[in-house]
């Protein structure tokens, strides 16, 4: 499987829980375009999905020493798109190798309960 198909599944698998947390962001008055979530399978399978601002995020990627300086730029510049849905982040640990990827949700992100 390659990175490309991993952080696919990865968005098709946690699409549920996407939505959720993104809902409850826009219940407690925060702007959808200003929205990033962070998705991220450490290597125990253990999934952390986090829904936060944009700036926010940015600043969390800036610390993360797991990073080099190019692949810190490219995850800033997927936040940094514009567009009016949240930039997700998906982080798949895996033996010895790191899937990273910023994607920018085109599907239903909001429930209707």
């Amino acid at each position: 499987m390659t990175d490309e198909e991993l952080i696919e599944a990865f968005i098709g698998e946690y699409a549920s829980k996407i939505e959720s947390l993104v809902t409850d962001a826009l219940r407690a008055g925060h702007a959808l375009g200003d929205l990033a979530l962070l998705l991220e399978r450490t290597f125990a399978g253990v999934v952390i999905a986090t829904c936060e601002s944009r700036e926010e995020l940015e600043a969390r990627l800036a610390r993360d020493a797991r990073f080099d300086d190019p692949s810190r730029r490219r995850l800033v510049q997927g936040l940094r798109a514009p567009g009016g849905v949240p930039a997700i982040v998906i982080v798949a640990c895996g033996e010895g190798a790191l899937a990273v990827g910023v994607r920018h949700f085109s599907g239903s992100l909001v429930g209707m309960a």
